[in-house]
């Protein structure tokens, strides 16, 4: 309908094709780049759903690897401090992650069954059936799961 009306005002001479012409490659070009910066938006602005890999009954094993060889492990039981921080910070952070294909060395990594999530600097890694994902974050708000 468009491409009608364009040519219908422009009488479609010469200089109304090649006007046409440059304002389509434009147009187009102009969708390759909307297209574009919209899929960069929904990869970047991913939510996870953390109903696929939280069981609210399973004890999760933290490892804190520290700069050395060795690494210090506790359990969060269920109904724990701990446990419920951790729990309450993950159904609070449900967007704002990004895919990520990429491989992290550990901080701190809670396991559980079908997730793990690794902690580090500014920024935390979930991996589970969905895929993998990383969000920037402030090292305080994980400060709780350090012994």
């Amino acid at each position: 309908m468009f491409i009608n009306i364009f040519k219908a005002i422009a009488g479609y001479s010469t200089a109304a094709r090649f006007r046409f012409d440059y304002f389509s490659h434009y147009l187009l070009t102009d969708m390759k780049k909307i297209r574009l910066i919209l899929f960069a938006f929904v990869l970047v602005s991913c939510t996870i759903d953390t109903a696929k890999f939280i069981d609210p009954n399973e004890t999760l094993q933290v490892y804190i690897y520290g700069t050395e060889l060795n690494t210090e492990e506790y359990l969060l039981n269920p109904g724990g401090e701990k446990y419920n921080k951790f729990i309450s910070w993950v159904r609070n952070n449900k967007e704002g992650w990004s895919s990520t294909p990429a491989s992290y060395v550990p901080g701190i990594l809670v396991s559980g069954k079908s997730f793990t999530m690794n902690f580090m600097d500014n920024t935390v890694l979930v991996n589970y059936a969905d895929g993998q994902f990383t969000k920037k974050i402030d090292p305080t708000e994980y400060e709780f799961l350090k012994k």
